[in-house]
């Protein structure tokens, strides 16, 4: 018997006049001084990036927040074990704070000046399967 897939709606996604938090950066151009989210897709996004691009010990009050990617970006290593560092730290920090994420892929692509990063994740049971870029700047 073929049993069909449940998915979850969370509730404050279904009005649109209420917003799920804020986005990065936190210049809002639409309405006032903070750019609002208002689906549950556009939270975890901006989350996530927040939790990419956060430096571990640049969190007041909880230094094991973030990554090493800034660290590891610079270190003298060859790429293909930069690869590997950076996919661990990412995948680590998203495990420990951010669990409900189930990261598919990590793909990274350096260059002389630019580091890109692809992440594939879902959140089961919400049936949110992304892939976001973050380009940063060595």
């Amino acid at each position: 018997m073929y049993k069909r897939p449940q998915h979850k709606i969370n509730p404050i996604d279904l009005d649109t006049d209420i917003a799920t938090g804020i986005g990065l950066p936190m210049s809002g151009v639409k309405y006032g001084t903070f750019n609002s989210l208002y689906t549950s897709k556009e939270q975890i996004i901006a989350n996530l990036r927040n939790l990419i691009l956060t430096m571990k010990g640049e969190r007041v009050m909880e230094p094991e927040f973030g990554t090493d990617v800034y660290r590891i970006i610079f270190e003298n290593v060859g790429p293909g074990q930069t690869i590997k560092v950076l996919t661990a730290s990412i995948k680590a920090a998203v495990k420990r704070w951010m669990p409900l994420l189930n990261i598919v892929d990590v793909t990274a692509d350096m260059d002389e000046h630019l580091l890109t990063i692809g992440i594939s994740f879902t959140v089961p049971g919400y049936a949110i399967n992304e892939e976001i870029k973050l380009n940063i700047q060595r």
